[in-house]
């Protein structure tokens, strides 16, 4: 990666709008930027909160809550599944 590619993808944005929860992407200036916050968190943190977006953004659908439900069990099911897709 070279130092502009980085920079201008240190500057995007994203976000989701509307009632339809529409993407919109957009870019800060660099002169809008003065300092930056690079935050490291523990890796097993962010699977379990995968998991809880994952589960979150399905609670309407009743296969899925059946599947992965919102415990430990649910929570190796869909680790085991996205070892699958990912592995």
């Amino acid at each position: 990666e070279t130092p502009k590619s980085f920079q201008q993808r240190c500057f995007r944005t994203r976000g989701f709008f509307g009632s339809n929860h529409s993407e919109r992407v957009g870019h800060y200036s660099s002169s809008q930027v003065s300092k930056a916050i690079h935050l490291v968190r523990n890796p097993f943190n962010n699977v379990v909160s995968r998991f809880h977006l994952d589960h979150a953004q399905r609670l309407n659908n009743t296969m899925y809550q059946n599947r992965f439900p919102n415990n430990a069990k649910g929570f190796q099911q869909w680790c085991k599944d996205v070892d699958i897709i990912f592995g």
